[in-house]
Order: C-alpha cells, then structure tokens, then sequence
C-alpha cells in the first residue's frame, strides 16, 4: 500500500525490434517492485494483491505516466519514433475514468498518442466485448495503438479481436518456448497458422519470450513482424536501455 508513496516502484524496459532489419522499434514498460524489506518481488505476486486490494488503478496509472515521462526524456536524445507499450488490467480498462487518464498522461507529458501502445490480455478482451468495444473506440478516437496480449490462450477468434479494431498481437511465450529446431512441434503449427491469418487481417504480430537463433529464424521464415525476449535483451532500466539503443 506504501510503495507508491515510498517510490520503490520502478519501470524496467525490454526492446521489441523487427525481425527483419533488428531495429528496435518498440520497447515494452515493465512493472517492477523493490521492496526494502523483501527484495525484488515478482510481479506476478504483488499485482494479484494489488488487484484485491483495488490498488491497481492508482498503480496502473503511475505506470502510464511514467512510461509516458520517460519516452519524452528519451526524445532529447533523438528516440521519437519508439513505440512504448503498457500493460493494462481489467479493472484499469472498465474504470470509468480510464479513457481520461490516458489523455491527460499524453497531454501533461506532451507524447504522441501514436508513440502509445496499451496492451490487453485476450481473455480479458472477451469477457465483456461491447463495454470494451466503446472503450477501444475512444481510444482509436485518440490514435493510441492497441495491441492484445497473451494471444492463443484465450480461446477467440482474430475475427471478434479485428472487430475490436487493434493494431496487433502478441502470441503468447508458451507457443514461441516450444518451438524447436526440429520444427515439429504443433506449437509450429499454430505460431504459423497466427501469423499467417494476422496478416491477412492486416494486424502486426509480435512474438513473445524468443530465446534462441532456432526460434527467431522460424519466425523470419514465416513472416513475423516483431521479437521480443531473452535472445535480444531482459528488461533493462531506463539508462541502460538507452546505452543499447546507441549500439
């Protein structure tokens, strides 16, 4: 309840580049918590507290802020086509001042909307398609990107997510982990088929959680747009980030 308060909550960020060329083009604003008396605390542990604690929203709005903040930081340097993405929970997207957060972040911290990426999971996509519908509408109103996260875990169809008018997805790290050098896995099977119906529907197409060469060479061969994991870089603090971006 006290972290906020105290600032020992941080933003880390991981490189999303383009598969063909390597360039990072996109960086993803990752959530972390030092806490003095426990230590770096995962994320999967404090934000389901969080959640029932209903300090998500006030959290969650720090988080876009400060991603916000620091992407103009980074402008000085010349780093003004990056796209940053923020992870966004259910109970963020259904508060009824959501929409109004996000402008006023982008208005106080002078950022382009279209510099923004919010990231939803897809089952909390489905759960209530019309409630977020109206909510996706206002942000396209805004020209904020939109991209649907954890995509093959949640059991829709790109049908019903092309009707919620995102700009892309990002295939769930479970798939990309089990693809091998053999290329026999179903997880091939279902990566391919993705990408292959996300290009059809025009929707870029991240992957998430790549480790290895075997992986990002299958996923060149098939025509993914963008990488994202351990192969390239873990997540880095803002400085360090930055040292990357100049090599």
């Amino acid at each position: 309840q006290n972290a906020l308060k105290l600032g020992v909550l941080t933003l880390n960020y991981q490189p999303i580049p383009e598969i063909v060329s390597r360039t990072i083009v996109a960086v993803e604003a990752l959530l972390r918590w030092n806490n003095p008396a426990l230590g770096s605390v995962s994320p999967e542990k404090f934000i389901p507290i969080a959640e029932s604690k209903n300090l998500i929203v006030e959290i969650g709005t720090w988080v876009i802020q400060e991603a916000c903040r620091q992407h103009t930081a980074w402008q000085s340097y010349g780093v003004d086509r990056l796209m940053i993405s923020v992870n966004v929970s259910a109970n963020q997207l259904i508060y009824p001042d959501f929409v109004n957060i996000v402008r006023e972040s982008l208005l106080e911290t002078g950022l382009n909307a279209k510099c923004l990426v919010l990231e939803i999971t897809e089952s909390v996509s489905m759960e209530n398609i019309e409630e977020i519908k109206k909510i996706f509408q206002e942000l396209n109103k805004m020209e904020v990107r939109l991209s649907i996260d954890d995509f093959g875990t949640g059991y829709s169809s790109l049908a019903e997510l092309k009707s919620l008018s995102v700009d892309q997805i990002k295939i769930d790290r479970s798939f990309i982990e089990d693809i091998n050098e053999s290329g026999t896995t179903d997880s091939v099977l279902i990566v391919d088929a993705i990408v292959g119906m996300a290009k059809k529907m025009k929707l870029k197409v991240v992957a998430e959680g790549v480790e290895t060469a075997e992986q990002l060479s299958f996923l060149k061969r098939i025509g993914c747009d963008f990488a994202q994991g351990y192969f390239f870089s873990k997540p880095l603090n803002a400085a360090d980030f930055l040292r990357l971006l100049g090599k």
